[in-house]
């Protein structure tokens, strides 16, 4: 019986003391921490060594627990009389590193991070710009890649002249027959297929295809024909042709005769006069014949 109440007693005592050795070692936060947080000690990016850490204020996962915890443990679940403590899991990777001023953690496909020089310690010459990368800061000839392009243009890469901006759609124009077509090396013009690709400027209408040329041509809207001229369309376009006597309607007194220059209305005495001239005139075409 004595030997049980000395050892519980024994027990008890490492209880106490392991519990004053855990306030000892426990850090203390300036202001305290609110309900649901602890008090840790982090490590800080170090300038000047030696670098001590700092106690700062986060989420208590042991919040609730009964165990005795330290600051870095996780409580087991269920937090209550019966829980227990577990070690926090090692760092791995750049969480496990502390890279100097001017340097930056890089983790490598075996999960190792290294530290690398970052561009805040790198000065390029001019032409030139620092950019990360997974080796680190590396200086690059300054492109569109790294400025871009200005609106309606876009950067593409060419093995001869490397990163270059070109020309897009948006602002390519192209004529009334051609549609615009970005590639790899910008915006190009190509004949049109079809009147659907087409839309031809006010006073023009398409024609051709689908296996003729497709263009914009002349509407009689646009088109101005010479007096004795009348406008007509063709699948060609619209073209002037000389007026015929269909096409006019003379007055009571008048007739329509037919002249190189196209369809007239001229008064009856003047085509009798007119007739009269050409008769006489080939009369005397006729005497002076006879007399020779």
């Amino acid at each position: 019986m004595i030997m049980k109440i000395l050892t519980l007693c024994y027990a008890c005592a490492l209880f106490v003391f392991a519990t004053a050795e855990q306030q000892q070692q426990q850090p203390q936060c300036n202001p305290p921490c609110s309900t649901g947080d602890k008090c840790v000690l982090q490590r800080v990016q170090c300038v000047r060594f030696p670098c001590d850490p700092v106690p700062v204020c986060v989420k208590d996962p042991c919040n609730g627990c009964k165990g005795l915890c330290t600051s870095e443990d996780t409580c087991g679940t269920p937090c209550d009389v019966r829980s227990f403590c577990l070690p926090p899991p090692p760092p791995t990777g750049c969480a496990a590193m502390l890279c100097a001023v001017g340097h930056r953690c890089v983790e490598g496909p075996d999960g190792q991070g290294k530290c690398v020089p970052s561009c805040a310690l790198i000065d390029c010459q001019p032409g030139y710009d620092c950019t990360e990368g997974p080796l680190g800061g590396k200086c690059v000839p300054v492109t569109c890649k790294v400025t871009g392009c200005p609106k309606g243009e876009k950067c593409v890469s060419s093995n001869i002249s490397g990163y270059r901006c070109v020309s897009t759609c948006v602002i390519r124009n192209c004529a009334e027959n051609q549609v615009c077509r970005d590639t790899p090396i910008g915006a190009v013009c190509d004949d049109a297929e079809s009147c659907d690709q087409v839309t031809c400027n006010p006073g023009r209408r398409c024609v051709g295809g689908p296996f003729g040329r497709v263009r914009c041509v002349d509407t009689c809207a646009t088109k101005r024909c010479m007096p004795g001229f009348k406008c007509v369309e063709s699948p060609f376009g619209a073209h002037c042709v000389a007026l015929t006597c269909r096409d006019l309607t003379c007055r009571p007194y008048e007739r329509c005769v037919q002249l190189s220059t196209g369809a007239k209305c001229v008064g009856t005495c003047a085509v009798s006069i007119q007739g009269y001239i050409k008769h006489h005139t080939a009369y005397k075409t006729t005497l002076s014949h006879l007399s020779l």
